[in-house]
């Protein structure tokens, strides 16, 4: 099954992606398992990523999940893609979007794989939505990080 979800997973980051805004930063700071920093063309930017929600300050397996993000992502460079299903910013006023890590990886999916974050339902959903589901759903079965640790 993770496997599976793994070549979905692939499939839809090596999509055609020429309606998405696709930029390049360096990623500066990660704020926590879903909010991180990153310096894009000359500014630095709050980025949110799209469609996860990893838990906050003071809940189970917050450190876990910053901690993650901060071993994937931080220091290197990664794509930003945006969604045209979702908002530029959300109301705290953070960039909205995805980030691929080196070698391709989804972040968020690979947080969700792991059991640092859950899905974040939008309206309308995010493109990225089934694919996601996909991986929540194996992490819990699996009862892997906070579908483990935070019952």
């Amino acid at each position: 099954m993770a496997l599976i979800v793994g070549v979905a997973a692939w499939l839809f980051v090596a999509r055609d992606t020429s309606d998405e805004v696709d930029r390049q930063g360096v990623v500066t700071r990660v704020v926590d398992g879903d909010t991180l920093r990153a310096r894009i063309e000359g500014s630095t930017e709050r980025v949110r990523l799209i469609g996860i929600d990893a838990p906050e300050r003071g809940e189970c397996y917050y450190s876990r999940a910053t901690e993650l993000l901060r071993t994937l992502a931080q220091g290197t460079v990664v794509r930003i893609l945006d969604d045209s299903t979702q908002g530029a910013r959300d109301r705290f006023g953070r960039l909205l979007a995805y980030i691929v890590l080196p070698k391709g990886i989804d972040a968020g999916q690979a947080l969700l794989m792991r059991g640092a974050a859950v899905v974040f339902e939008t309206r309308p959903p995010f493109a990225r939505h089934d694919a996601y589901a996909a991986a929540q759903d194996e992490a819990t079965r699996a009862g892997v990080g906070l579908h483990g640790a935070c019952r």
